[in-house]
């Protein structure tokens, strides 16, 4: 099995961090995620629309190409130890794949949701943004 540094460096590409503004705007309008896992599906398909809004609202998503970054049986998909260790642009990358692949594959957001998945995601960039001036 390949390094969480092995994995990050073939993530490290030409997409840079995200702005702050960006970041702040979805921090500030993130879902609570504790409450997200008690809701029904209709409600928790209703956050996740709102949710992806406040994510398209930015400049965070940007065209790459996510397919070939990473492929289907990539690990990365939810390694939450990867999160631990990326940078800004990586956890960015991850993320546009992760909502590019939700719409390939119903219902993919709404498990890396509940998995704690997006909220380790989103917790990373909180910390990176709050290191940096």
């Amino acid at each position: 099995m390949a390094s969480a540094s092995n994995l990050l460096s073939k993530v490290r590409a030409t997409l840079e961090a995200p702005s702050r503004s960006a970041v702040t705007y979805i921090l500030d309008n993130a879902p609570d995620f504790p409450r997200f896992r008690t809701l029904s599906e209709d409600k928790k398909h209703a956050v996740l629309s709102d949710f992806i809004t406040v994510i398209c609202a930015t400049d965070f998503v940007a065209p790459f190409d996510w397919m070939t970054e990473f492929p289907k049986d990539d690990p990365r998909w939810d390694d939450v130890h990867l999160l631990k260790e990326a940078d800004a642009a990586t956890v960015r990358k991850l993320l546009i794949a992760h909502l590019r692949l939700d719409r390939f594959s119903d219902g993919h957001l709404q498990r890396i949701m509940t998995s704690g998945y997006l909220e380790a995601a989103l917790s990373r960039l909180r910390t990176l943004f709050a290191a940096t001036p």
